[in-house]
């Protein structure tokens, strides 16, 4: 990320909105976002299957733009544009569409090149014998639309002790979207389990929201 053109943007939103967050806050972590988006692998929706075609699983694979027009070249077949599931089984061993699963290398048959995701860090602390026992913390991640990691990130910004359980009060769309995912990429013992407890902190948007602090309060001396 340019730091120096990053501050130059922040300082010219601040003079055109005004110092107060509620005016500069939003313009500024689009402009933060844009920039560590660039920096950042998108990644796309792809479904795997085993080798029997049973079980499925959904998985968000980092693709590069050569990656994907690797992919989008292979669906074209005499002139002919075929859809990309068609093709992506010649991909399965590839460096970057190889996945394994519980029983060996799964098959991909599905894939979205039309949405772009990307995928934010988070601590889970899964609590599986019990409340009052050391929880075993799992690193996962979340996916975000923009608009909804600006508004976790100005909440951070405002408020930087924020805990997950805030957020359940203050957006719970939001909060039940989060946890959906989470529950989805946490092993057996949380959702099926005799105690199915765990509790989550957003740590890569937290130290987001603590570095762009630092930088706006560079910027306004």
């Amino acid at each position: 990320m340019n730091l120096s053109l990053l501050k130059e943007g922040i300082r010219e939103i601040i003079a055109e909105s005004g110092n107060l967050i509620i005016d500069y806050g939003d313009k500024a972590i689009a402009l933060w976002l844009k920039m560590l988006q660039e920096d950042c692998p998108a990644y796309y929706s792809v479904v795997y299957a085993d080798n029997d075609y049973i079980s499925e699983y959904k998985m968000f694979v980092p693709l590069t733009t050569d990656q994907v027009n690797e992919i989008k070249q292979a669906a074209v077949i005499d002139g002919e544009e075929w859809d990309y599931d068609e093709v992506l089984e010649q991909f399965a061993e590839s460096d970057f569409l190889r996945a394994e699963g519980p029983c060996g290398d799964l098959i991909p048959t599905h894939i979205d090149l039309d949405h772009r995701y990307h995928l934010y860090g988070a601590d889970v602390a899964v609590f599986r014998q019990g409340l009052h026992e050391k929880p075993e913390i799992l690193k996962r991640s979340v996916e975000l639309s923009d608009e909804e990691y600006i508004w976790l990130v100005r909440k951070y910004l405002v408020y930087p002790e924020t805990s997950f359980n805030e957020i359940r009060r203050l957006n719970p769309d939001l909060y039940h979207k989060i946890c959906g995912f989470l529950e989805s990429n946490i092993e057996d013992g949380v959702v099926q389990g005799p105690f199915p407890a765990y509790t989550a902190d957003l740590t890569q948007i937290r130290k987001d929201a603590a570095e762009l602090k630092n930088i706006i309060d560079e910027v306004m001396g």
